[in-house]
Formats: structure tokens, C-alpha cells, sequence
């Protein structure tokens, strides 16, 4: 007979430390009248997860290989997740109105825009920006247009990747009637694929992970939506991530945050001007030099979905040996180190401000300068996603690791850019990534990374796989 699941009365010696950890991890704020949520969040993770022991609960918690999943199924439960398209109307009449017709006269040589959504949900912030971008600015169909949207649960984004929605989702809009963005079946309306692609989700835990970073895409961006996430957190958690979105954000960028969320203690003036614009107040980052310190590392870039047929230039072993990898003369370090050095920092600068095209300049000079630069072939693979180039993205990763066959960042990026070319040895590549990394100390740092530990690698490999 199965004994019954410990009560929270039952964990008094092990509470505090539960509710520690959860708010390490997540910044969340879960002291006082939020104890009873958590009691209610806590409960549901152990009768899904058929935890019998104190033993068990606190392995499931502790374990660097198994945490992470914990904590963002804790989330799930802890946080609402509910949202509804064209969310907060005056802050879409102010992205059609002022917002994007200024950065539409701040980009127009070149014509690039980037979205993020920070804490998405379930995709309807995001899908909107999308929606209004194509019907309220027909002429941006002509420029490179990317929308990233992160949330730190798991059950979220793989509900806003399926894009199926319910008419509470519209309670505020008669968008979902609109048969160019949706089909109605039975009692769901699915999102047009043209839309869908055009937004990016992606799992990223705001309090630790990376951003800004150069992989991941998320410097030198236009906008950043950060509505309806501060309720729940720590105020100095907040304050930490507006800091961090400040150098996301290029010069004159933008931060939209939920209108019961701002407060002057929540942004530095030093960092961002503020804007009353009708009922909505924006924030926009002063054009002023913010020091690029990079937080942790880059998790996984955002490759552009592109369909390849079964002969596609991506497919091919990689990695462990190399055997596929482009032909690279390896030879001894030159003098030109120096070159290459100040070439990768100068283009970092120009990613911060938003300047691809002289990046791009800048990481082909330093690989060409020292051909054993392993990040300049990161960078350059980046940069390739950039163009929609799913093709020499993979040539540079394979370069990267014809250089070090154990590089993990290379494989964990080549195996999304096989993924996203629809090639199934993105499994065999992210099964060869995990070999590599569990054979690490957890706390061992990920070369080429920027600071992610091993057992932080794991298990965003784990979610992948």
C-alpha cells in the first residue's frame, strides 16, 4: 500500500528551506499572504510527482541534474500564466503610435527591428506584437523583423509554440474572428503559421540566466515588454532585471513595463528617460554608453525555422572527431592574436548597439586573422541565423568543433540548428553534448559560455531532448 503524501505540517523542519530555495531561484516573493499559494503549488508538485519521503522532496529540490525542472513545475503552479491577446490596450496604441514609428525613422538604413517578450506565458503578448507589426506596418514586411519571447515555465511556451487558443484568450479583442491570423476548429482558434513563425519562444529564467548575450540574441534590441512578471518578484529582483534589459536595449530602445508595476524605484534615471504617453508611461534608454557586463552564459540562440528537404547541406556527423567538419589547417598561434582579440571585443560593441552588418565586418576579419578562434566561428554562426542562413551557421559550428571536438556551446548550437532545419540528428547531437557535460563537475563552467556551470547545461539539454 503506497503511504500517503507528507502534509505540510509534516515538513515544518524542511519549509523553510523549500521556500528559500524557490525564491533564490526564481526571485519570486513567496513570504506572507503568499505562503498559502505556495502551499497549495507545493502540494500539487508532490501528488504529480507521487513523492512519498522528505528524503524524496528534498533530492528532488537538490539535485543539480534534476532542480531546474523542479523549480519551473513549482512555477507553474505559483504563478497565473493567464493572459489574453492585445493585453493592456493603451500599450499597443502606443507601440503603433509612437513607439515603432520611431524606430522605424531611428533603423531606416538598416531595417532591422527586435522584439522581446519577457515572461510570455502563453504566447498572446507576443503574438500580438506580431499581428499589429504586420497589419498596422505593411512596410516592414521588407525589413528583418525577430520577436523573442522567454518565459521560465515549460508547460507555457510549449503551449504558446502550439499557438491554439480558447475565446477567453480574446476577451478583449475580436482579433481571433479575423480569418487572416486564425482558423476556428471546434472550440479552439489556431494562429495562422505565417505569425506563429515569426516569434521565437524560448526557455529563460530571468534571475540567472543570460542577458545580455550575443548567442542568444538578446543585445542591441529595439523593445522589451516586462508586463504583469514584477508583481510576483522581490522589488530588488526587479530592479536587477530592468538593469540587465537596460543593456539589452540599444541607444533609444524601449522597455514597456505593466502600468501597476513601475515605479521610480524600479529604474535607474541615469538608464532610462521617462515617457508619459496618454494613459501609458514608456521607458526609453538614454543614449549614453551603459558598461556591457555579460551575465551568465548564453543558453540557445534563435534559429530561424527553415524547412530542408532529406539531402540537406545541414545533416552530417558532428563533433567526436569531426569527421564531416570543413577542412581547417590547423597551425601555431600567430601574432595576429592581439587583432583578433580587439576585433571580437570592438564587434561585441557594435551587436550592443545594434549594428549587425559591421559586426559581421569585424568577427570575419578576427577569423581570418587567427583561424583557431573558436568564438569568432560562434559569433560568425550567430550572425548567419541572422540572415535566415541555416546553412554556413552550421559550417561555422562545425569549424568550432573540428577545433575542440568537445566544445559544448558548438554542439549544443549546431544540434538547434539541425532542429530547426528539421534534421533528426539534432538528437544524436544533444545526446553527444550531454556524454560530454555529465562527465563535468556540476559547478564546472562551460568554456565559451560566459559563465554557465555544467549542471545548469544539463538540464537545459535535458529540456531540449
Amino acid at each position: 500500500m503506497t503511504a500517503a503524501p507528507p502534509s505540510v505540517a509534516e515538513l515544518a523542519g524542511l519549509w523553510e528551506e523549500i521556500r528559500d530555495t524557490l525564491e533564490t531561484d526564481t526571485g519570486m516573493n513567496l513570504h506572507d499572504e503568499r505562503q498559502e499559494r505556495l502551499a497549495e503549488a507545493f502540494r500539487q508538485f508532490v501528488h504529480d510527482n507521487r513523492l512519498v519521503s522528505l528524503t524524496d522532496i528534498r533530492e528532488r529540490l537538490t539535485d543539480p541534474a534534476r532542480r531546474g525542472a523542479a523549480i519551473e513545475e513549482f512555477v507553474s503552479h505559483l504563478t497565473v500564466g493567464e493572459t489574453f491577446f492585445f493585453r493592456n490596450a493603451d500599450h499597443f496604441r502606443a507601440l503603433r503610435e509612437t513607439v515603432i514609428p520611431a524606430i522605424i525613422g531611428d533603423r531606416r538604413r538598416d531595417r532591422t527591428l527586435r522584439v522581446w517578450s519577457g515572461g510570455c506565458a502563453t504566447g498572446e503578448e507576443p503574438y500580438s506584437i506580431a499581428i499589429l507589426i504586420e497589419r498596422d506596418f505593411p512596410a516592414l514586411a521588407a525589413w528583418d523583423v525577430r520577436i523573442l519571447a522567454t518565459d521560465i515555465s515549460k508547460t507555457f511556451l510549449e503551449k504558446g509554440r502550439a499557438a491554439r487558443y480558447r475565446a477567453w484568450s480574446f476577451r478583449q479583442t475580436d482579433i481571433g474572428n479575423d480569418p487572416r491570423y486564425f482558423k476556428q476548429e471546434k472550440d479552439e482558434f489556431i494562429l495562422n503559421e505565417r505569425i506563429r513563425d515569426r516569434v521565437r519562444f524560448h526557455h529563460l529564467n530571468l534571475v540567472y540566466d543570460a542577458y545580455p548575450s550575443l548567442l542568444m540574441q538578446t543585445v542591441g534590441l529595439d523593445i522589451i515588454f516586462f508586463r504583469n512578471v514584477a508583481i510576483y518578484l522581490k522589488e530588488e529582483v526587479s530592479q536587477s532585471i530592468v538593469r540587465r534589459f537596460a543593456r539589452c536595449l540599444r541607444p533609444g530602445g524601449w522597455l514597456l513595463i505593466g502600468e501597476v508595476e513601475i515605479s521610480h524605484r524600479l529604474f535607474s534615471e541615469d538608464d532610462f528617460e521617462k515617457i508619459r504617453d496618454g494613459e501609458t508611461i514608456l521607458l526609453r534608454r538614454r543614449d549614453t554608453e551603459i558598461p556591457m557586463t555579460y551575465a551568465p552564459a548564453p543558453i540557445v540562440p534563435l534559429w530561424r525555422v527553415s524547412h530542408w528537404t532529406s539531402s540537406s547541406p545541414l545533416e552530417g556527423e558532428a563533433g567526436r572527431g569531426g569527421r564531416d567538419a570543413p577542412a581547417v589547417t590547423p597551425h601555431p598561434a600567430s601574432p595576429s592574436r592581439g587583432e583578433e582579440i580587439q576585433a571580437l571585443q570592438q564587434a561585441r560593441s557594435f551587436l550592443a548597439d545594434g549594428q549587425v552588418q559591421l559586426a559581421q565586418q569585424l568577427i570575419d576579419r578576427a577569423a581570418s586573422a587567427e583561424p583557431l578562434a573558436i568564438e569568432a566561428h560562434l559569433l560568425s554562426a550567430a550572425l548567419a541565423d541572422e540572415a535566415g542562413d541555416l546553412k554556413s551557421a552550421a559550417e561555422s559550428l562545425r569549424r568550432a568543433l573540428y577545433l575542440d571536438r568537445d566544445c559544448l556551446m558548438a554542439h549544443l548550437l549546431l544540434g538547434m540548428v539541425l532542429r530547426g532545419g528539421g534534421t533528426p540528428e539534432s538528437a544524436r547531437i544533444f545526446r553527444n553534448a550531454l556524454a560530454i557535460a555529465r562527465s563535468m563537475k556540476p559547478a564546472e563552467l562551460i568554456p565559451y559560455s560566459d559563465g554557465m556551470c555544467a549542471g545548469r547545461f544539463i538540464q537545459i539539454l535535458e529540456q531540449m531532448s
